[in-house]
């Protein structure tokens, strides 16, 4: 019979579902479903697709990487590719070791310009804030006003240690 499943699933009933209740993603707790399926009510792939909605040869995929390197591989997050950075990673790390510094940068604007000065990297303004705000998660360093008649024993009290 066609789409009849003939892998073996090594893991009982009890603990497949235990895993699937365990999984945080919804891909993860789909592809434990699809073996709990196959190994409750020994339906077949096509019908095990359709009760979760996907494609017969998406469930079949499932199944060859569950064979081929058990739950491990079946539960494995593939790794996203996306863009290289525009930023080399030796200047990220100077990026960083500035950024942590007491002076750090006062705007972005610094920080394109001391990209474009020293580092020869060109970005845009928006480019700079997305890259530091949000891949770095840094902050900028910027002082507060202070007011020329203050006290720098007073000061220093009242900041926290």
């Amino acid at each position: 019979m066609v789409g009849v499943s003939r892998i073996e699933i090594k893991e009982n009933a009890a603990d497949l579902k235990q895993l699937m209740h365990e999984q945080k993603s919804a891909s993860a707790k789909e592809r434990l479903h699809s073996l709990y399926l196959l190994k409750t009510q020994h339906t077949s792939i096509t019908e095990v697709a359709e009760l979760l909605g996907r494609h017969r040869v998406t469930v079949q995929r499932w199944l060859q990487e569950y064979e081929q390197g058990g739950l491990n591989a079946l539960l494995a997050q593939p790794v996203r590719q996306g863009p290289p950075s525009l930023i080399p990673e030796t200047v990220q790390v100077e990026l960083v070791a500035k950024l942590s510094t007491p002076q750090g940068f006062g705007s972005y604007g610094e920080i394109q310009a001391w990209l474009a000065d020293e580092h020869d990297v060109e970005l845009t303004y928006s480019g700079v804030h997305k890259h530091v705000h949000y891949k770095l998660k840094a902050d900028l360093k910027q002082p507060r006003p202070v007011s020329l008649g203050q006290e720098p024993q007073r000061v220093s009290f009242l900041k926290r240690s």
